[in-house]
């Protein structure tokens, strides 16, 4: 998938991304990297739509961390729950 394309399938779920941010996550190592590239385009598999929208929501939606702890708390009590039954 192309940058452009990426970038129109993000904003079909709400997220607006620039090429450059786009870019930043693949040099980071958030998202994957393009398969092809020259000065003009690149190619990008085509899960990094959801790869990208996984960051951005990490990085912009604060109830992602909320829930993310929610769930990781419900998960502790039950392991508790199943250490004390004898």
């Amino acid at each position: 998938m192309s940058p452009n394309e990426i970038i129109v399938s993000l904003a079909g779920q709400g997220i607006k991304l620039s090429r450059k941010t786009l870019y930043n996550y693949e040099k980071r190592g958030l998202i994957s990297p393009a398969y092809f590239r020259n000065s003009r385009s690149a190619e990008y598999p085509k899960e990094v739509v959801q790869q990208a929208a996984d960051v951005y929501r990490q990085y912009n939606d604060p109830g992602y961390w909320r829930e993310r702890a929610l769930r990781a708390e419900e998960k502790l009590s039950q392991l508790m729950f199943l250490l004390k039954e004898p």
